[in-house]
């Protein structure tokens, strides 16, 4: 964790809440003292970082420090306008000597190549929420066409109080998940199979990052990927045996 003090632009990549706990504590250590009680800590949890937070994490980082280790930005959010991204660059490209910026996000393909290469990379253990992705994404991949709409639908309902933007987040966290176990698995598939999974994979990419939009929805997205994932990879039947089955009862 020492390099966490020595680079001024740090991206913390993993469960926020989990990242955000770890962090802070560490922190806390280095001062000698609660975070929230230095007068040289700064931190912003919201669900997306606009180009307003931006302006305002720049005000912040103009006055110079009191203590001398420094002072202390941290930034948890799902997402990451392009707009407030931008604005960030010149901050991390002329640092105030001293100045410390913390970015946690839960995946790392939400920041810009540009602001990332700016920034030292951390990764942390997905924390007790990861199991709960984790647990879903398996299900998922389980169920047949039918099994996974009925999933669908109650990961929908259960977020319907939720945020669209907590929704997607969400949502991109099990995706995230379902990309690992088949990516894990893809050397023990045969010549066909892993041709189909890596098919699939490139398919899951490509929509993942339309989480990052407002459209389309969640549930849209998530039905898409409910159909062209083969079924097969889990049961020694085909997606149209599966439909043409429920077809004849």
């Amino acid at each position: 964790m020492l390099s966490l003090f020595e680079h001024h632009a740090n991206l913390l990549v993993g469960n926020t809440e989990s990242s955000f706990s770890h962090l802070k504590k560490e922190l806390e250590k280095y001062l000698g003292t609660k975070a929230n009680a230095h007068s040289d800590y700064f931190e912003l949890v919201v669900p997306a970082f606009e180009v307003e937070d931006s302006r305002l994490l720049r005000e912040k980082a103009q006055t110079v420090g009191l203590s001398p280790k420094g002072r202390f930005f941290v930034i948890s959010a799902n997402s990451f306008t392009r707009e407030a991204q931008n604005a960030l660059l010149k901050l991390f490209e002329e640092p105030v000597v001293g100045h410390h910026f913390y970015i946690l996000v839960s995946d790392a393909e939400i920041i810009l190549p540009t602001l990332k290469s700016r920034m030292e990379i951390s990764y942390f253990d997905g924390g007790n929420q990861g199991g709960e992705y984790k647990q879903f994404a398996e299900k998922f991949l389980e169920e047949d066409v039918l099994g996974r709409t009925i999933l669908i639908e109650k990961l929908v309902k259960d977020e319907e109080g939720d945020e669209e933007k907590a929704l997607r987040h969400k949502t991109k966290e099990i995706l995230n998940q379902i990309e690992g176990i088949l990516a894990s698995s893809l050397d023990q598939k045969v010549d066909d199979e892993r041709d189909e999974t890596a098919h699939f994979l490139h398919e899951l990419l490509r929509v993942k990052s339309y989480l990052n939009d407002t459209s389309p929805s969640v549930k849209m997205i998530l039905e898409y990927l409910s159909f062209v994932c083969p079924t097969a990879f889990l049961f020694d039947i085909s997606v149209f045996d599966v439909l043409d089955s429920r077809k004849e009862r």
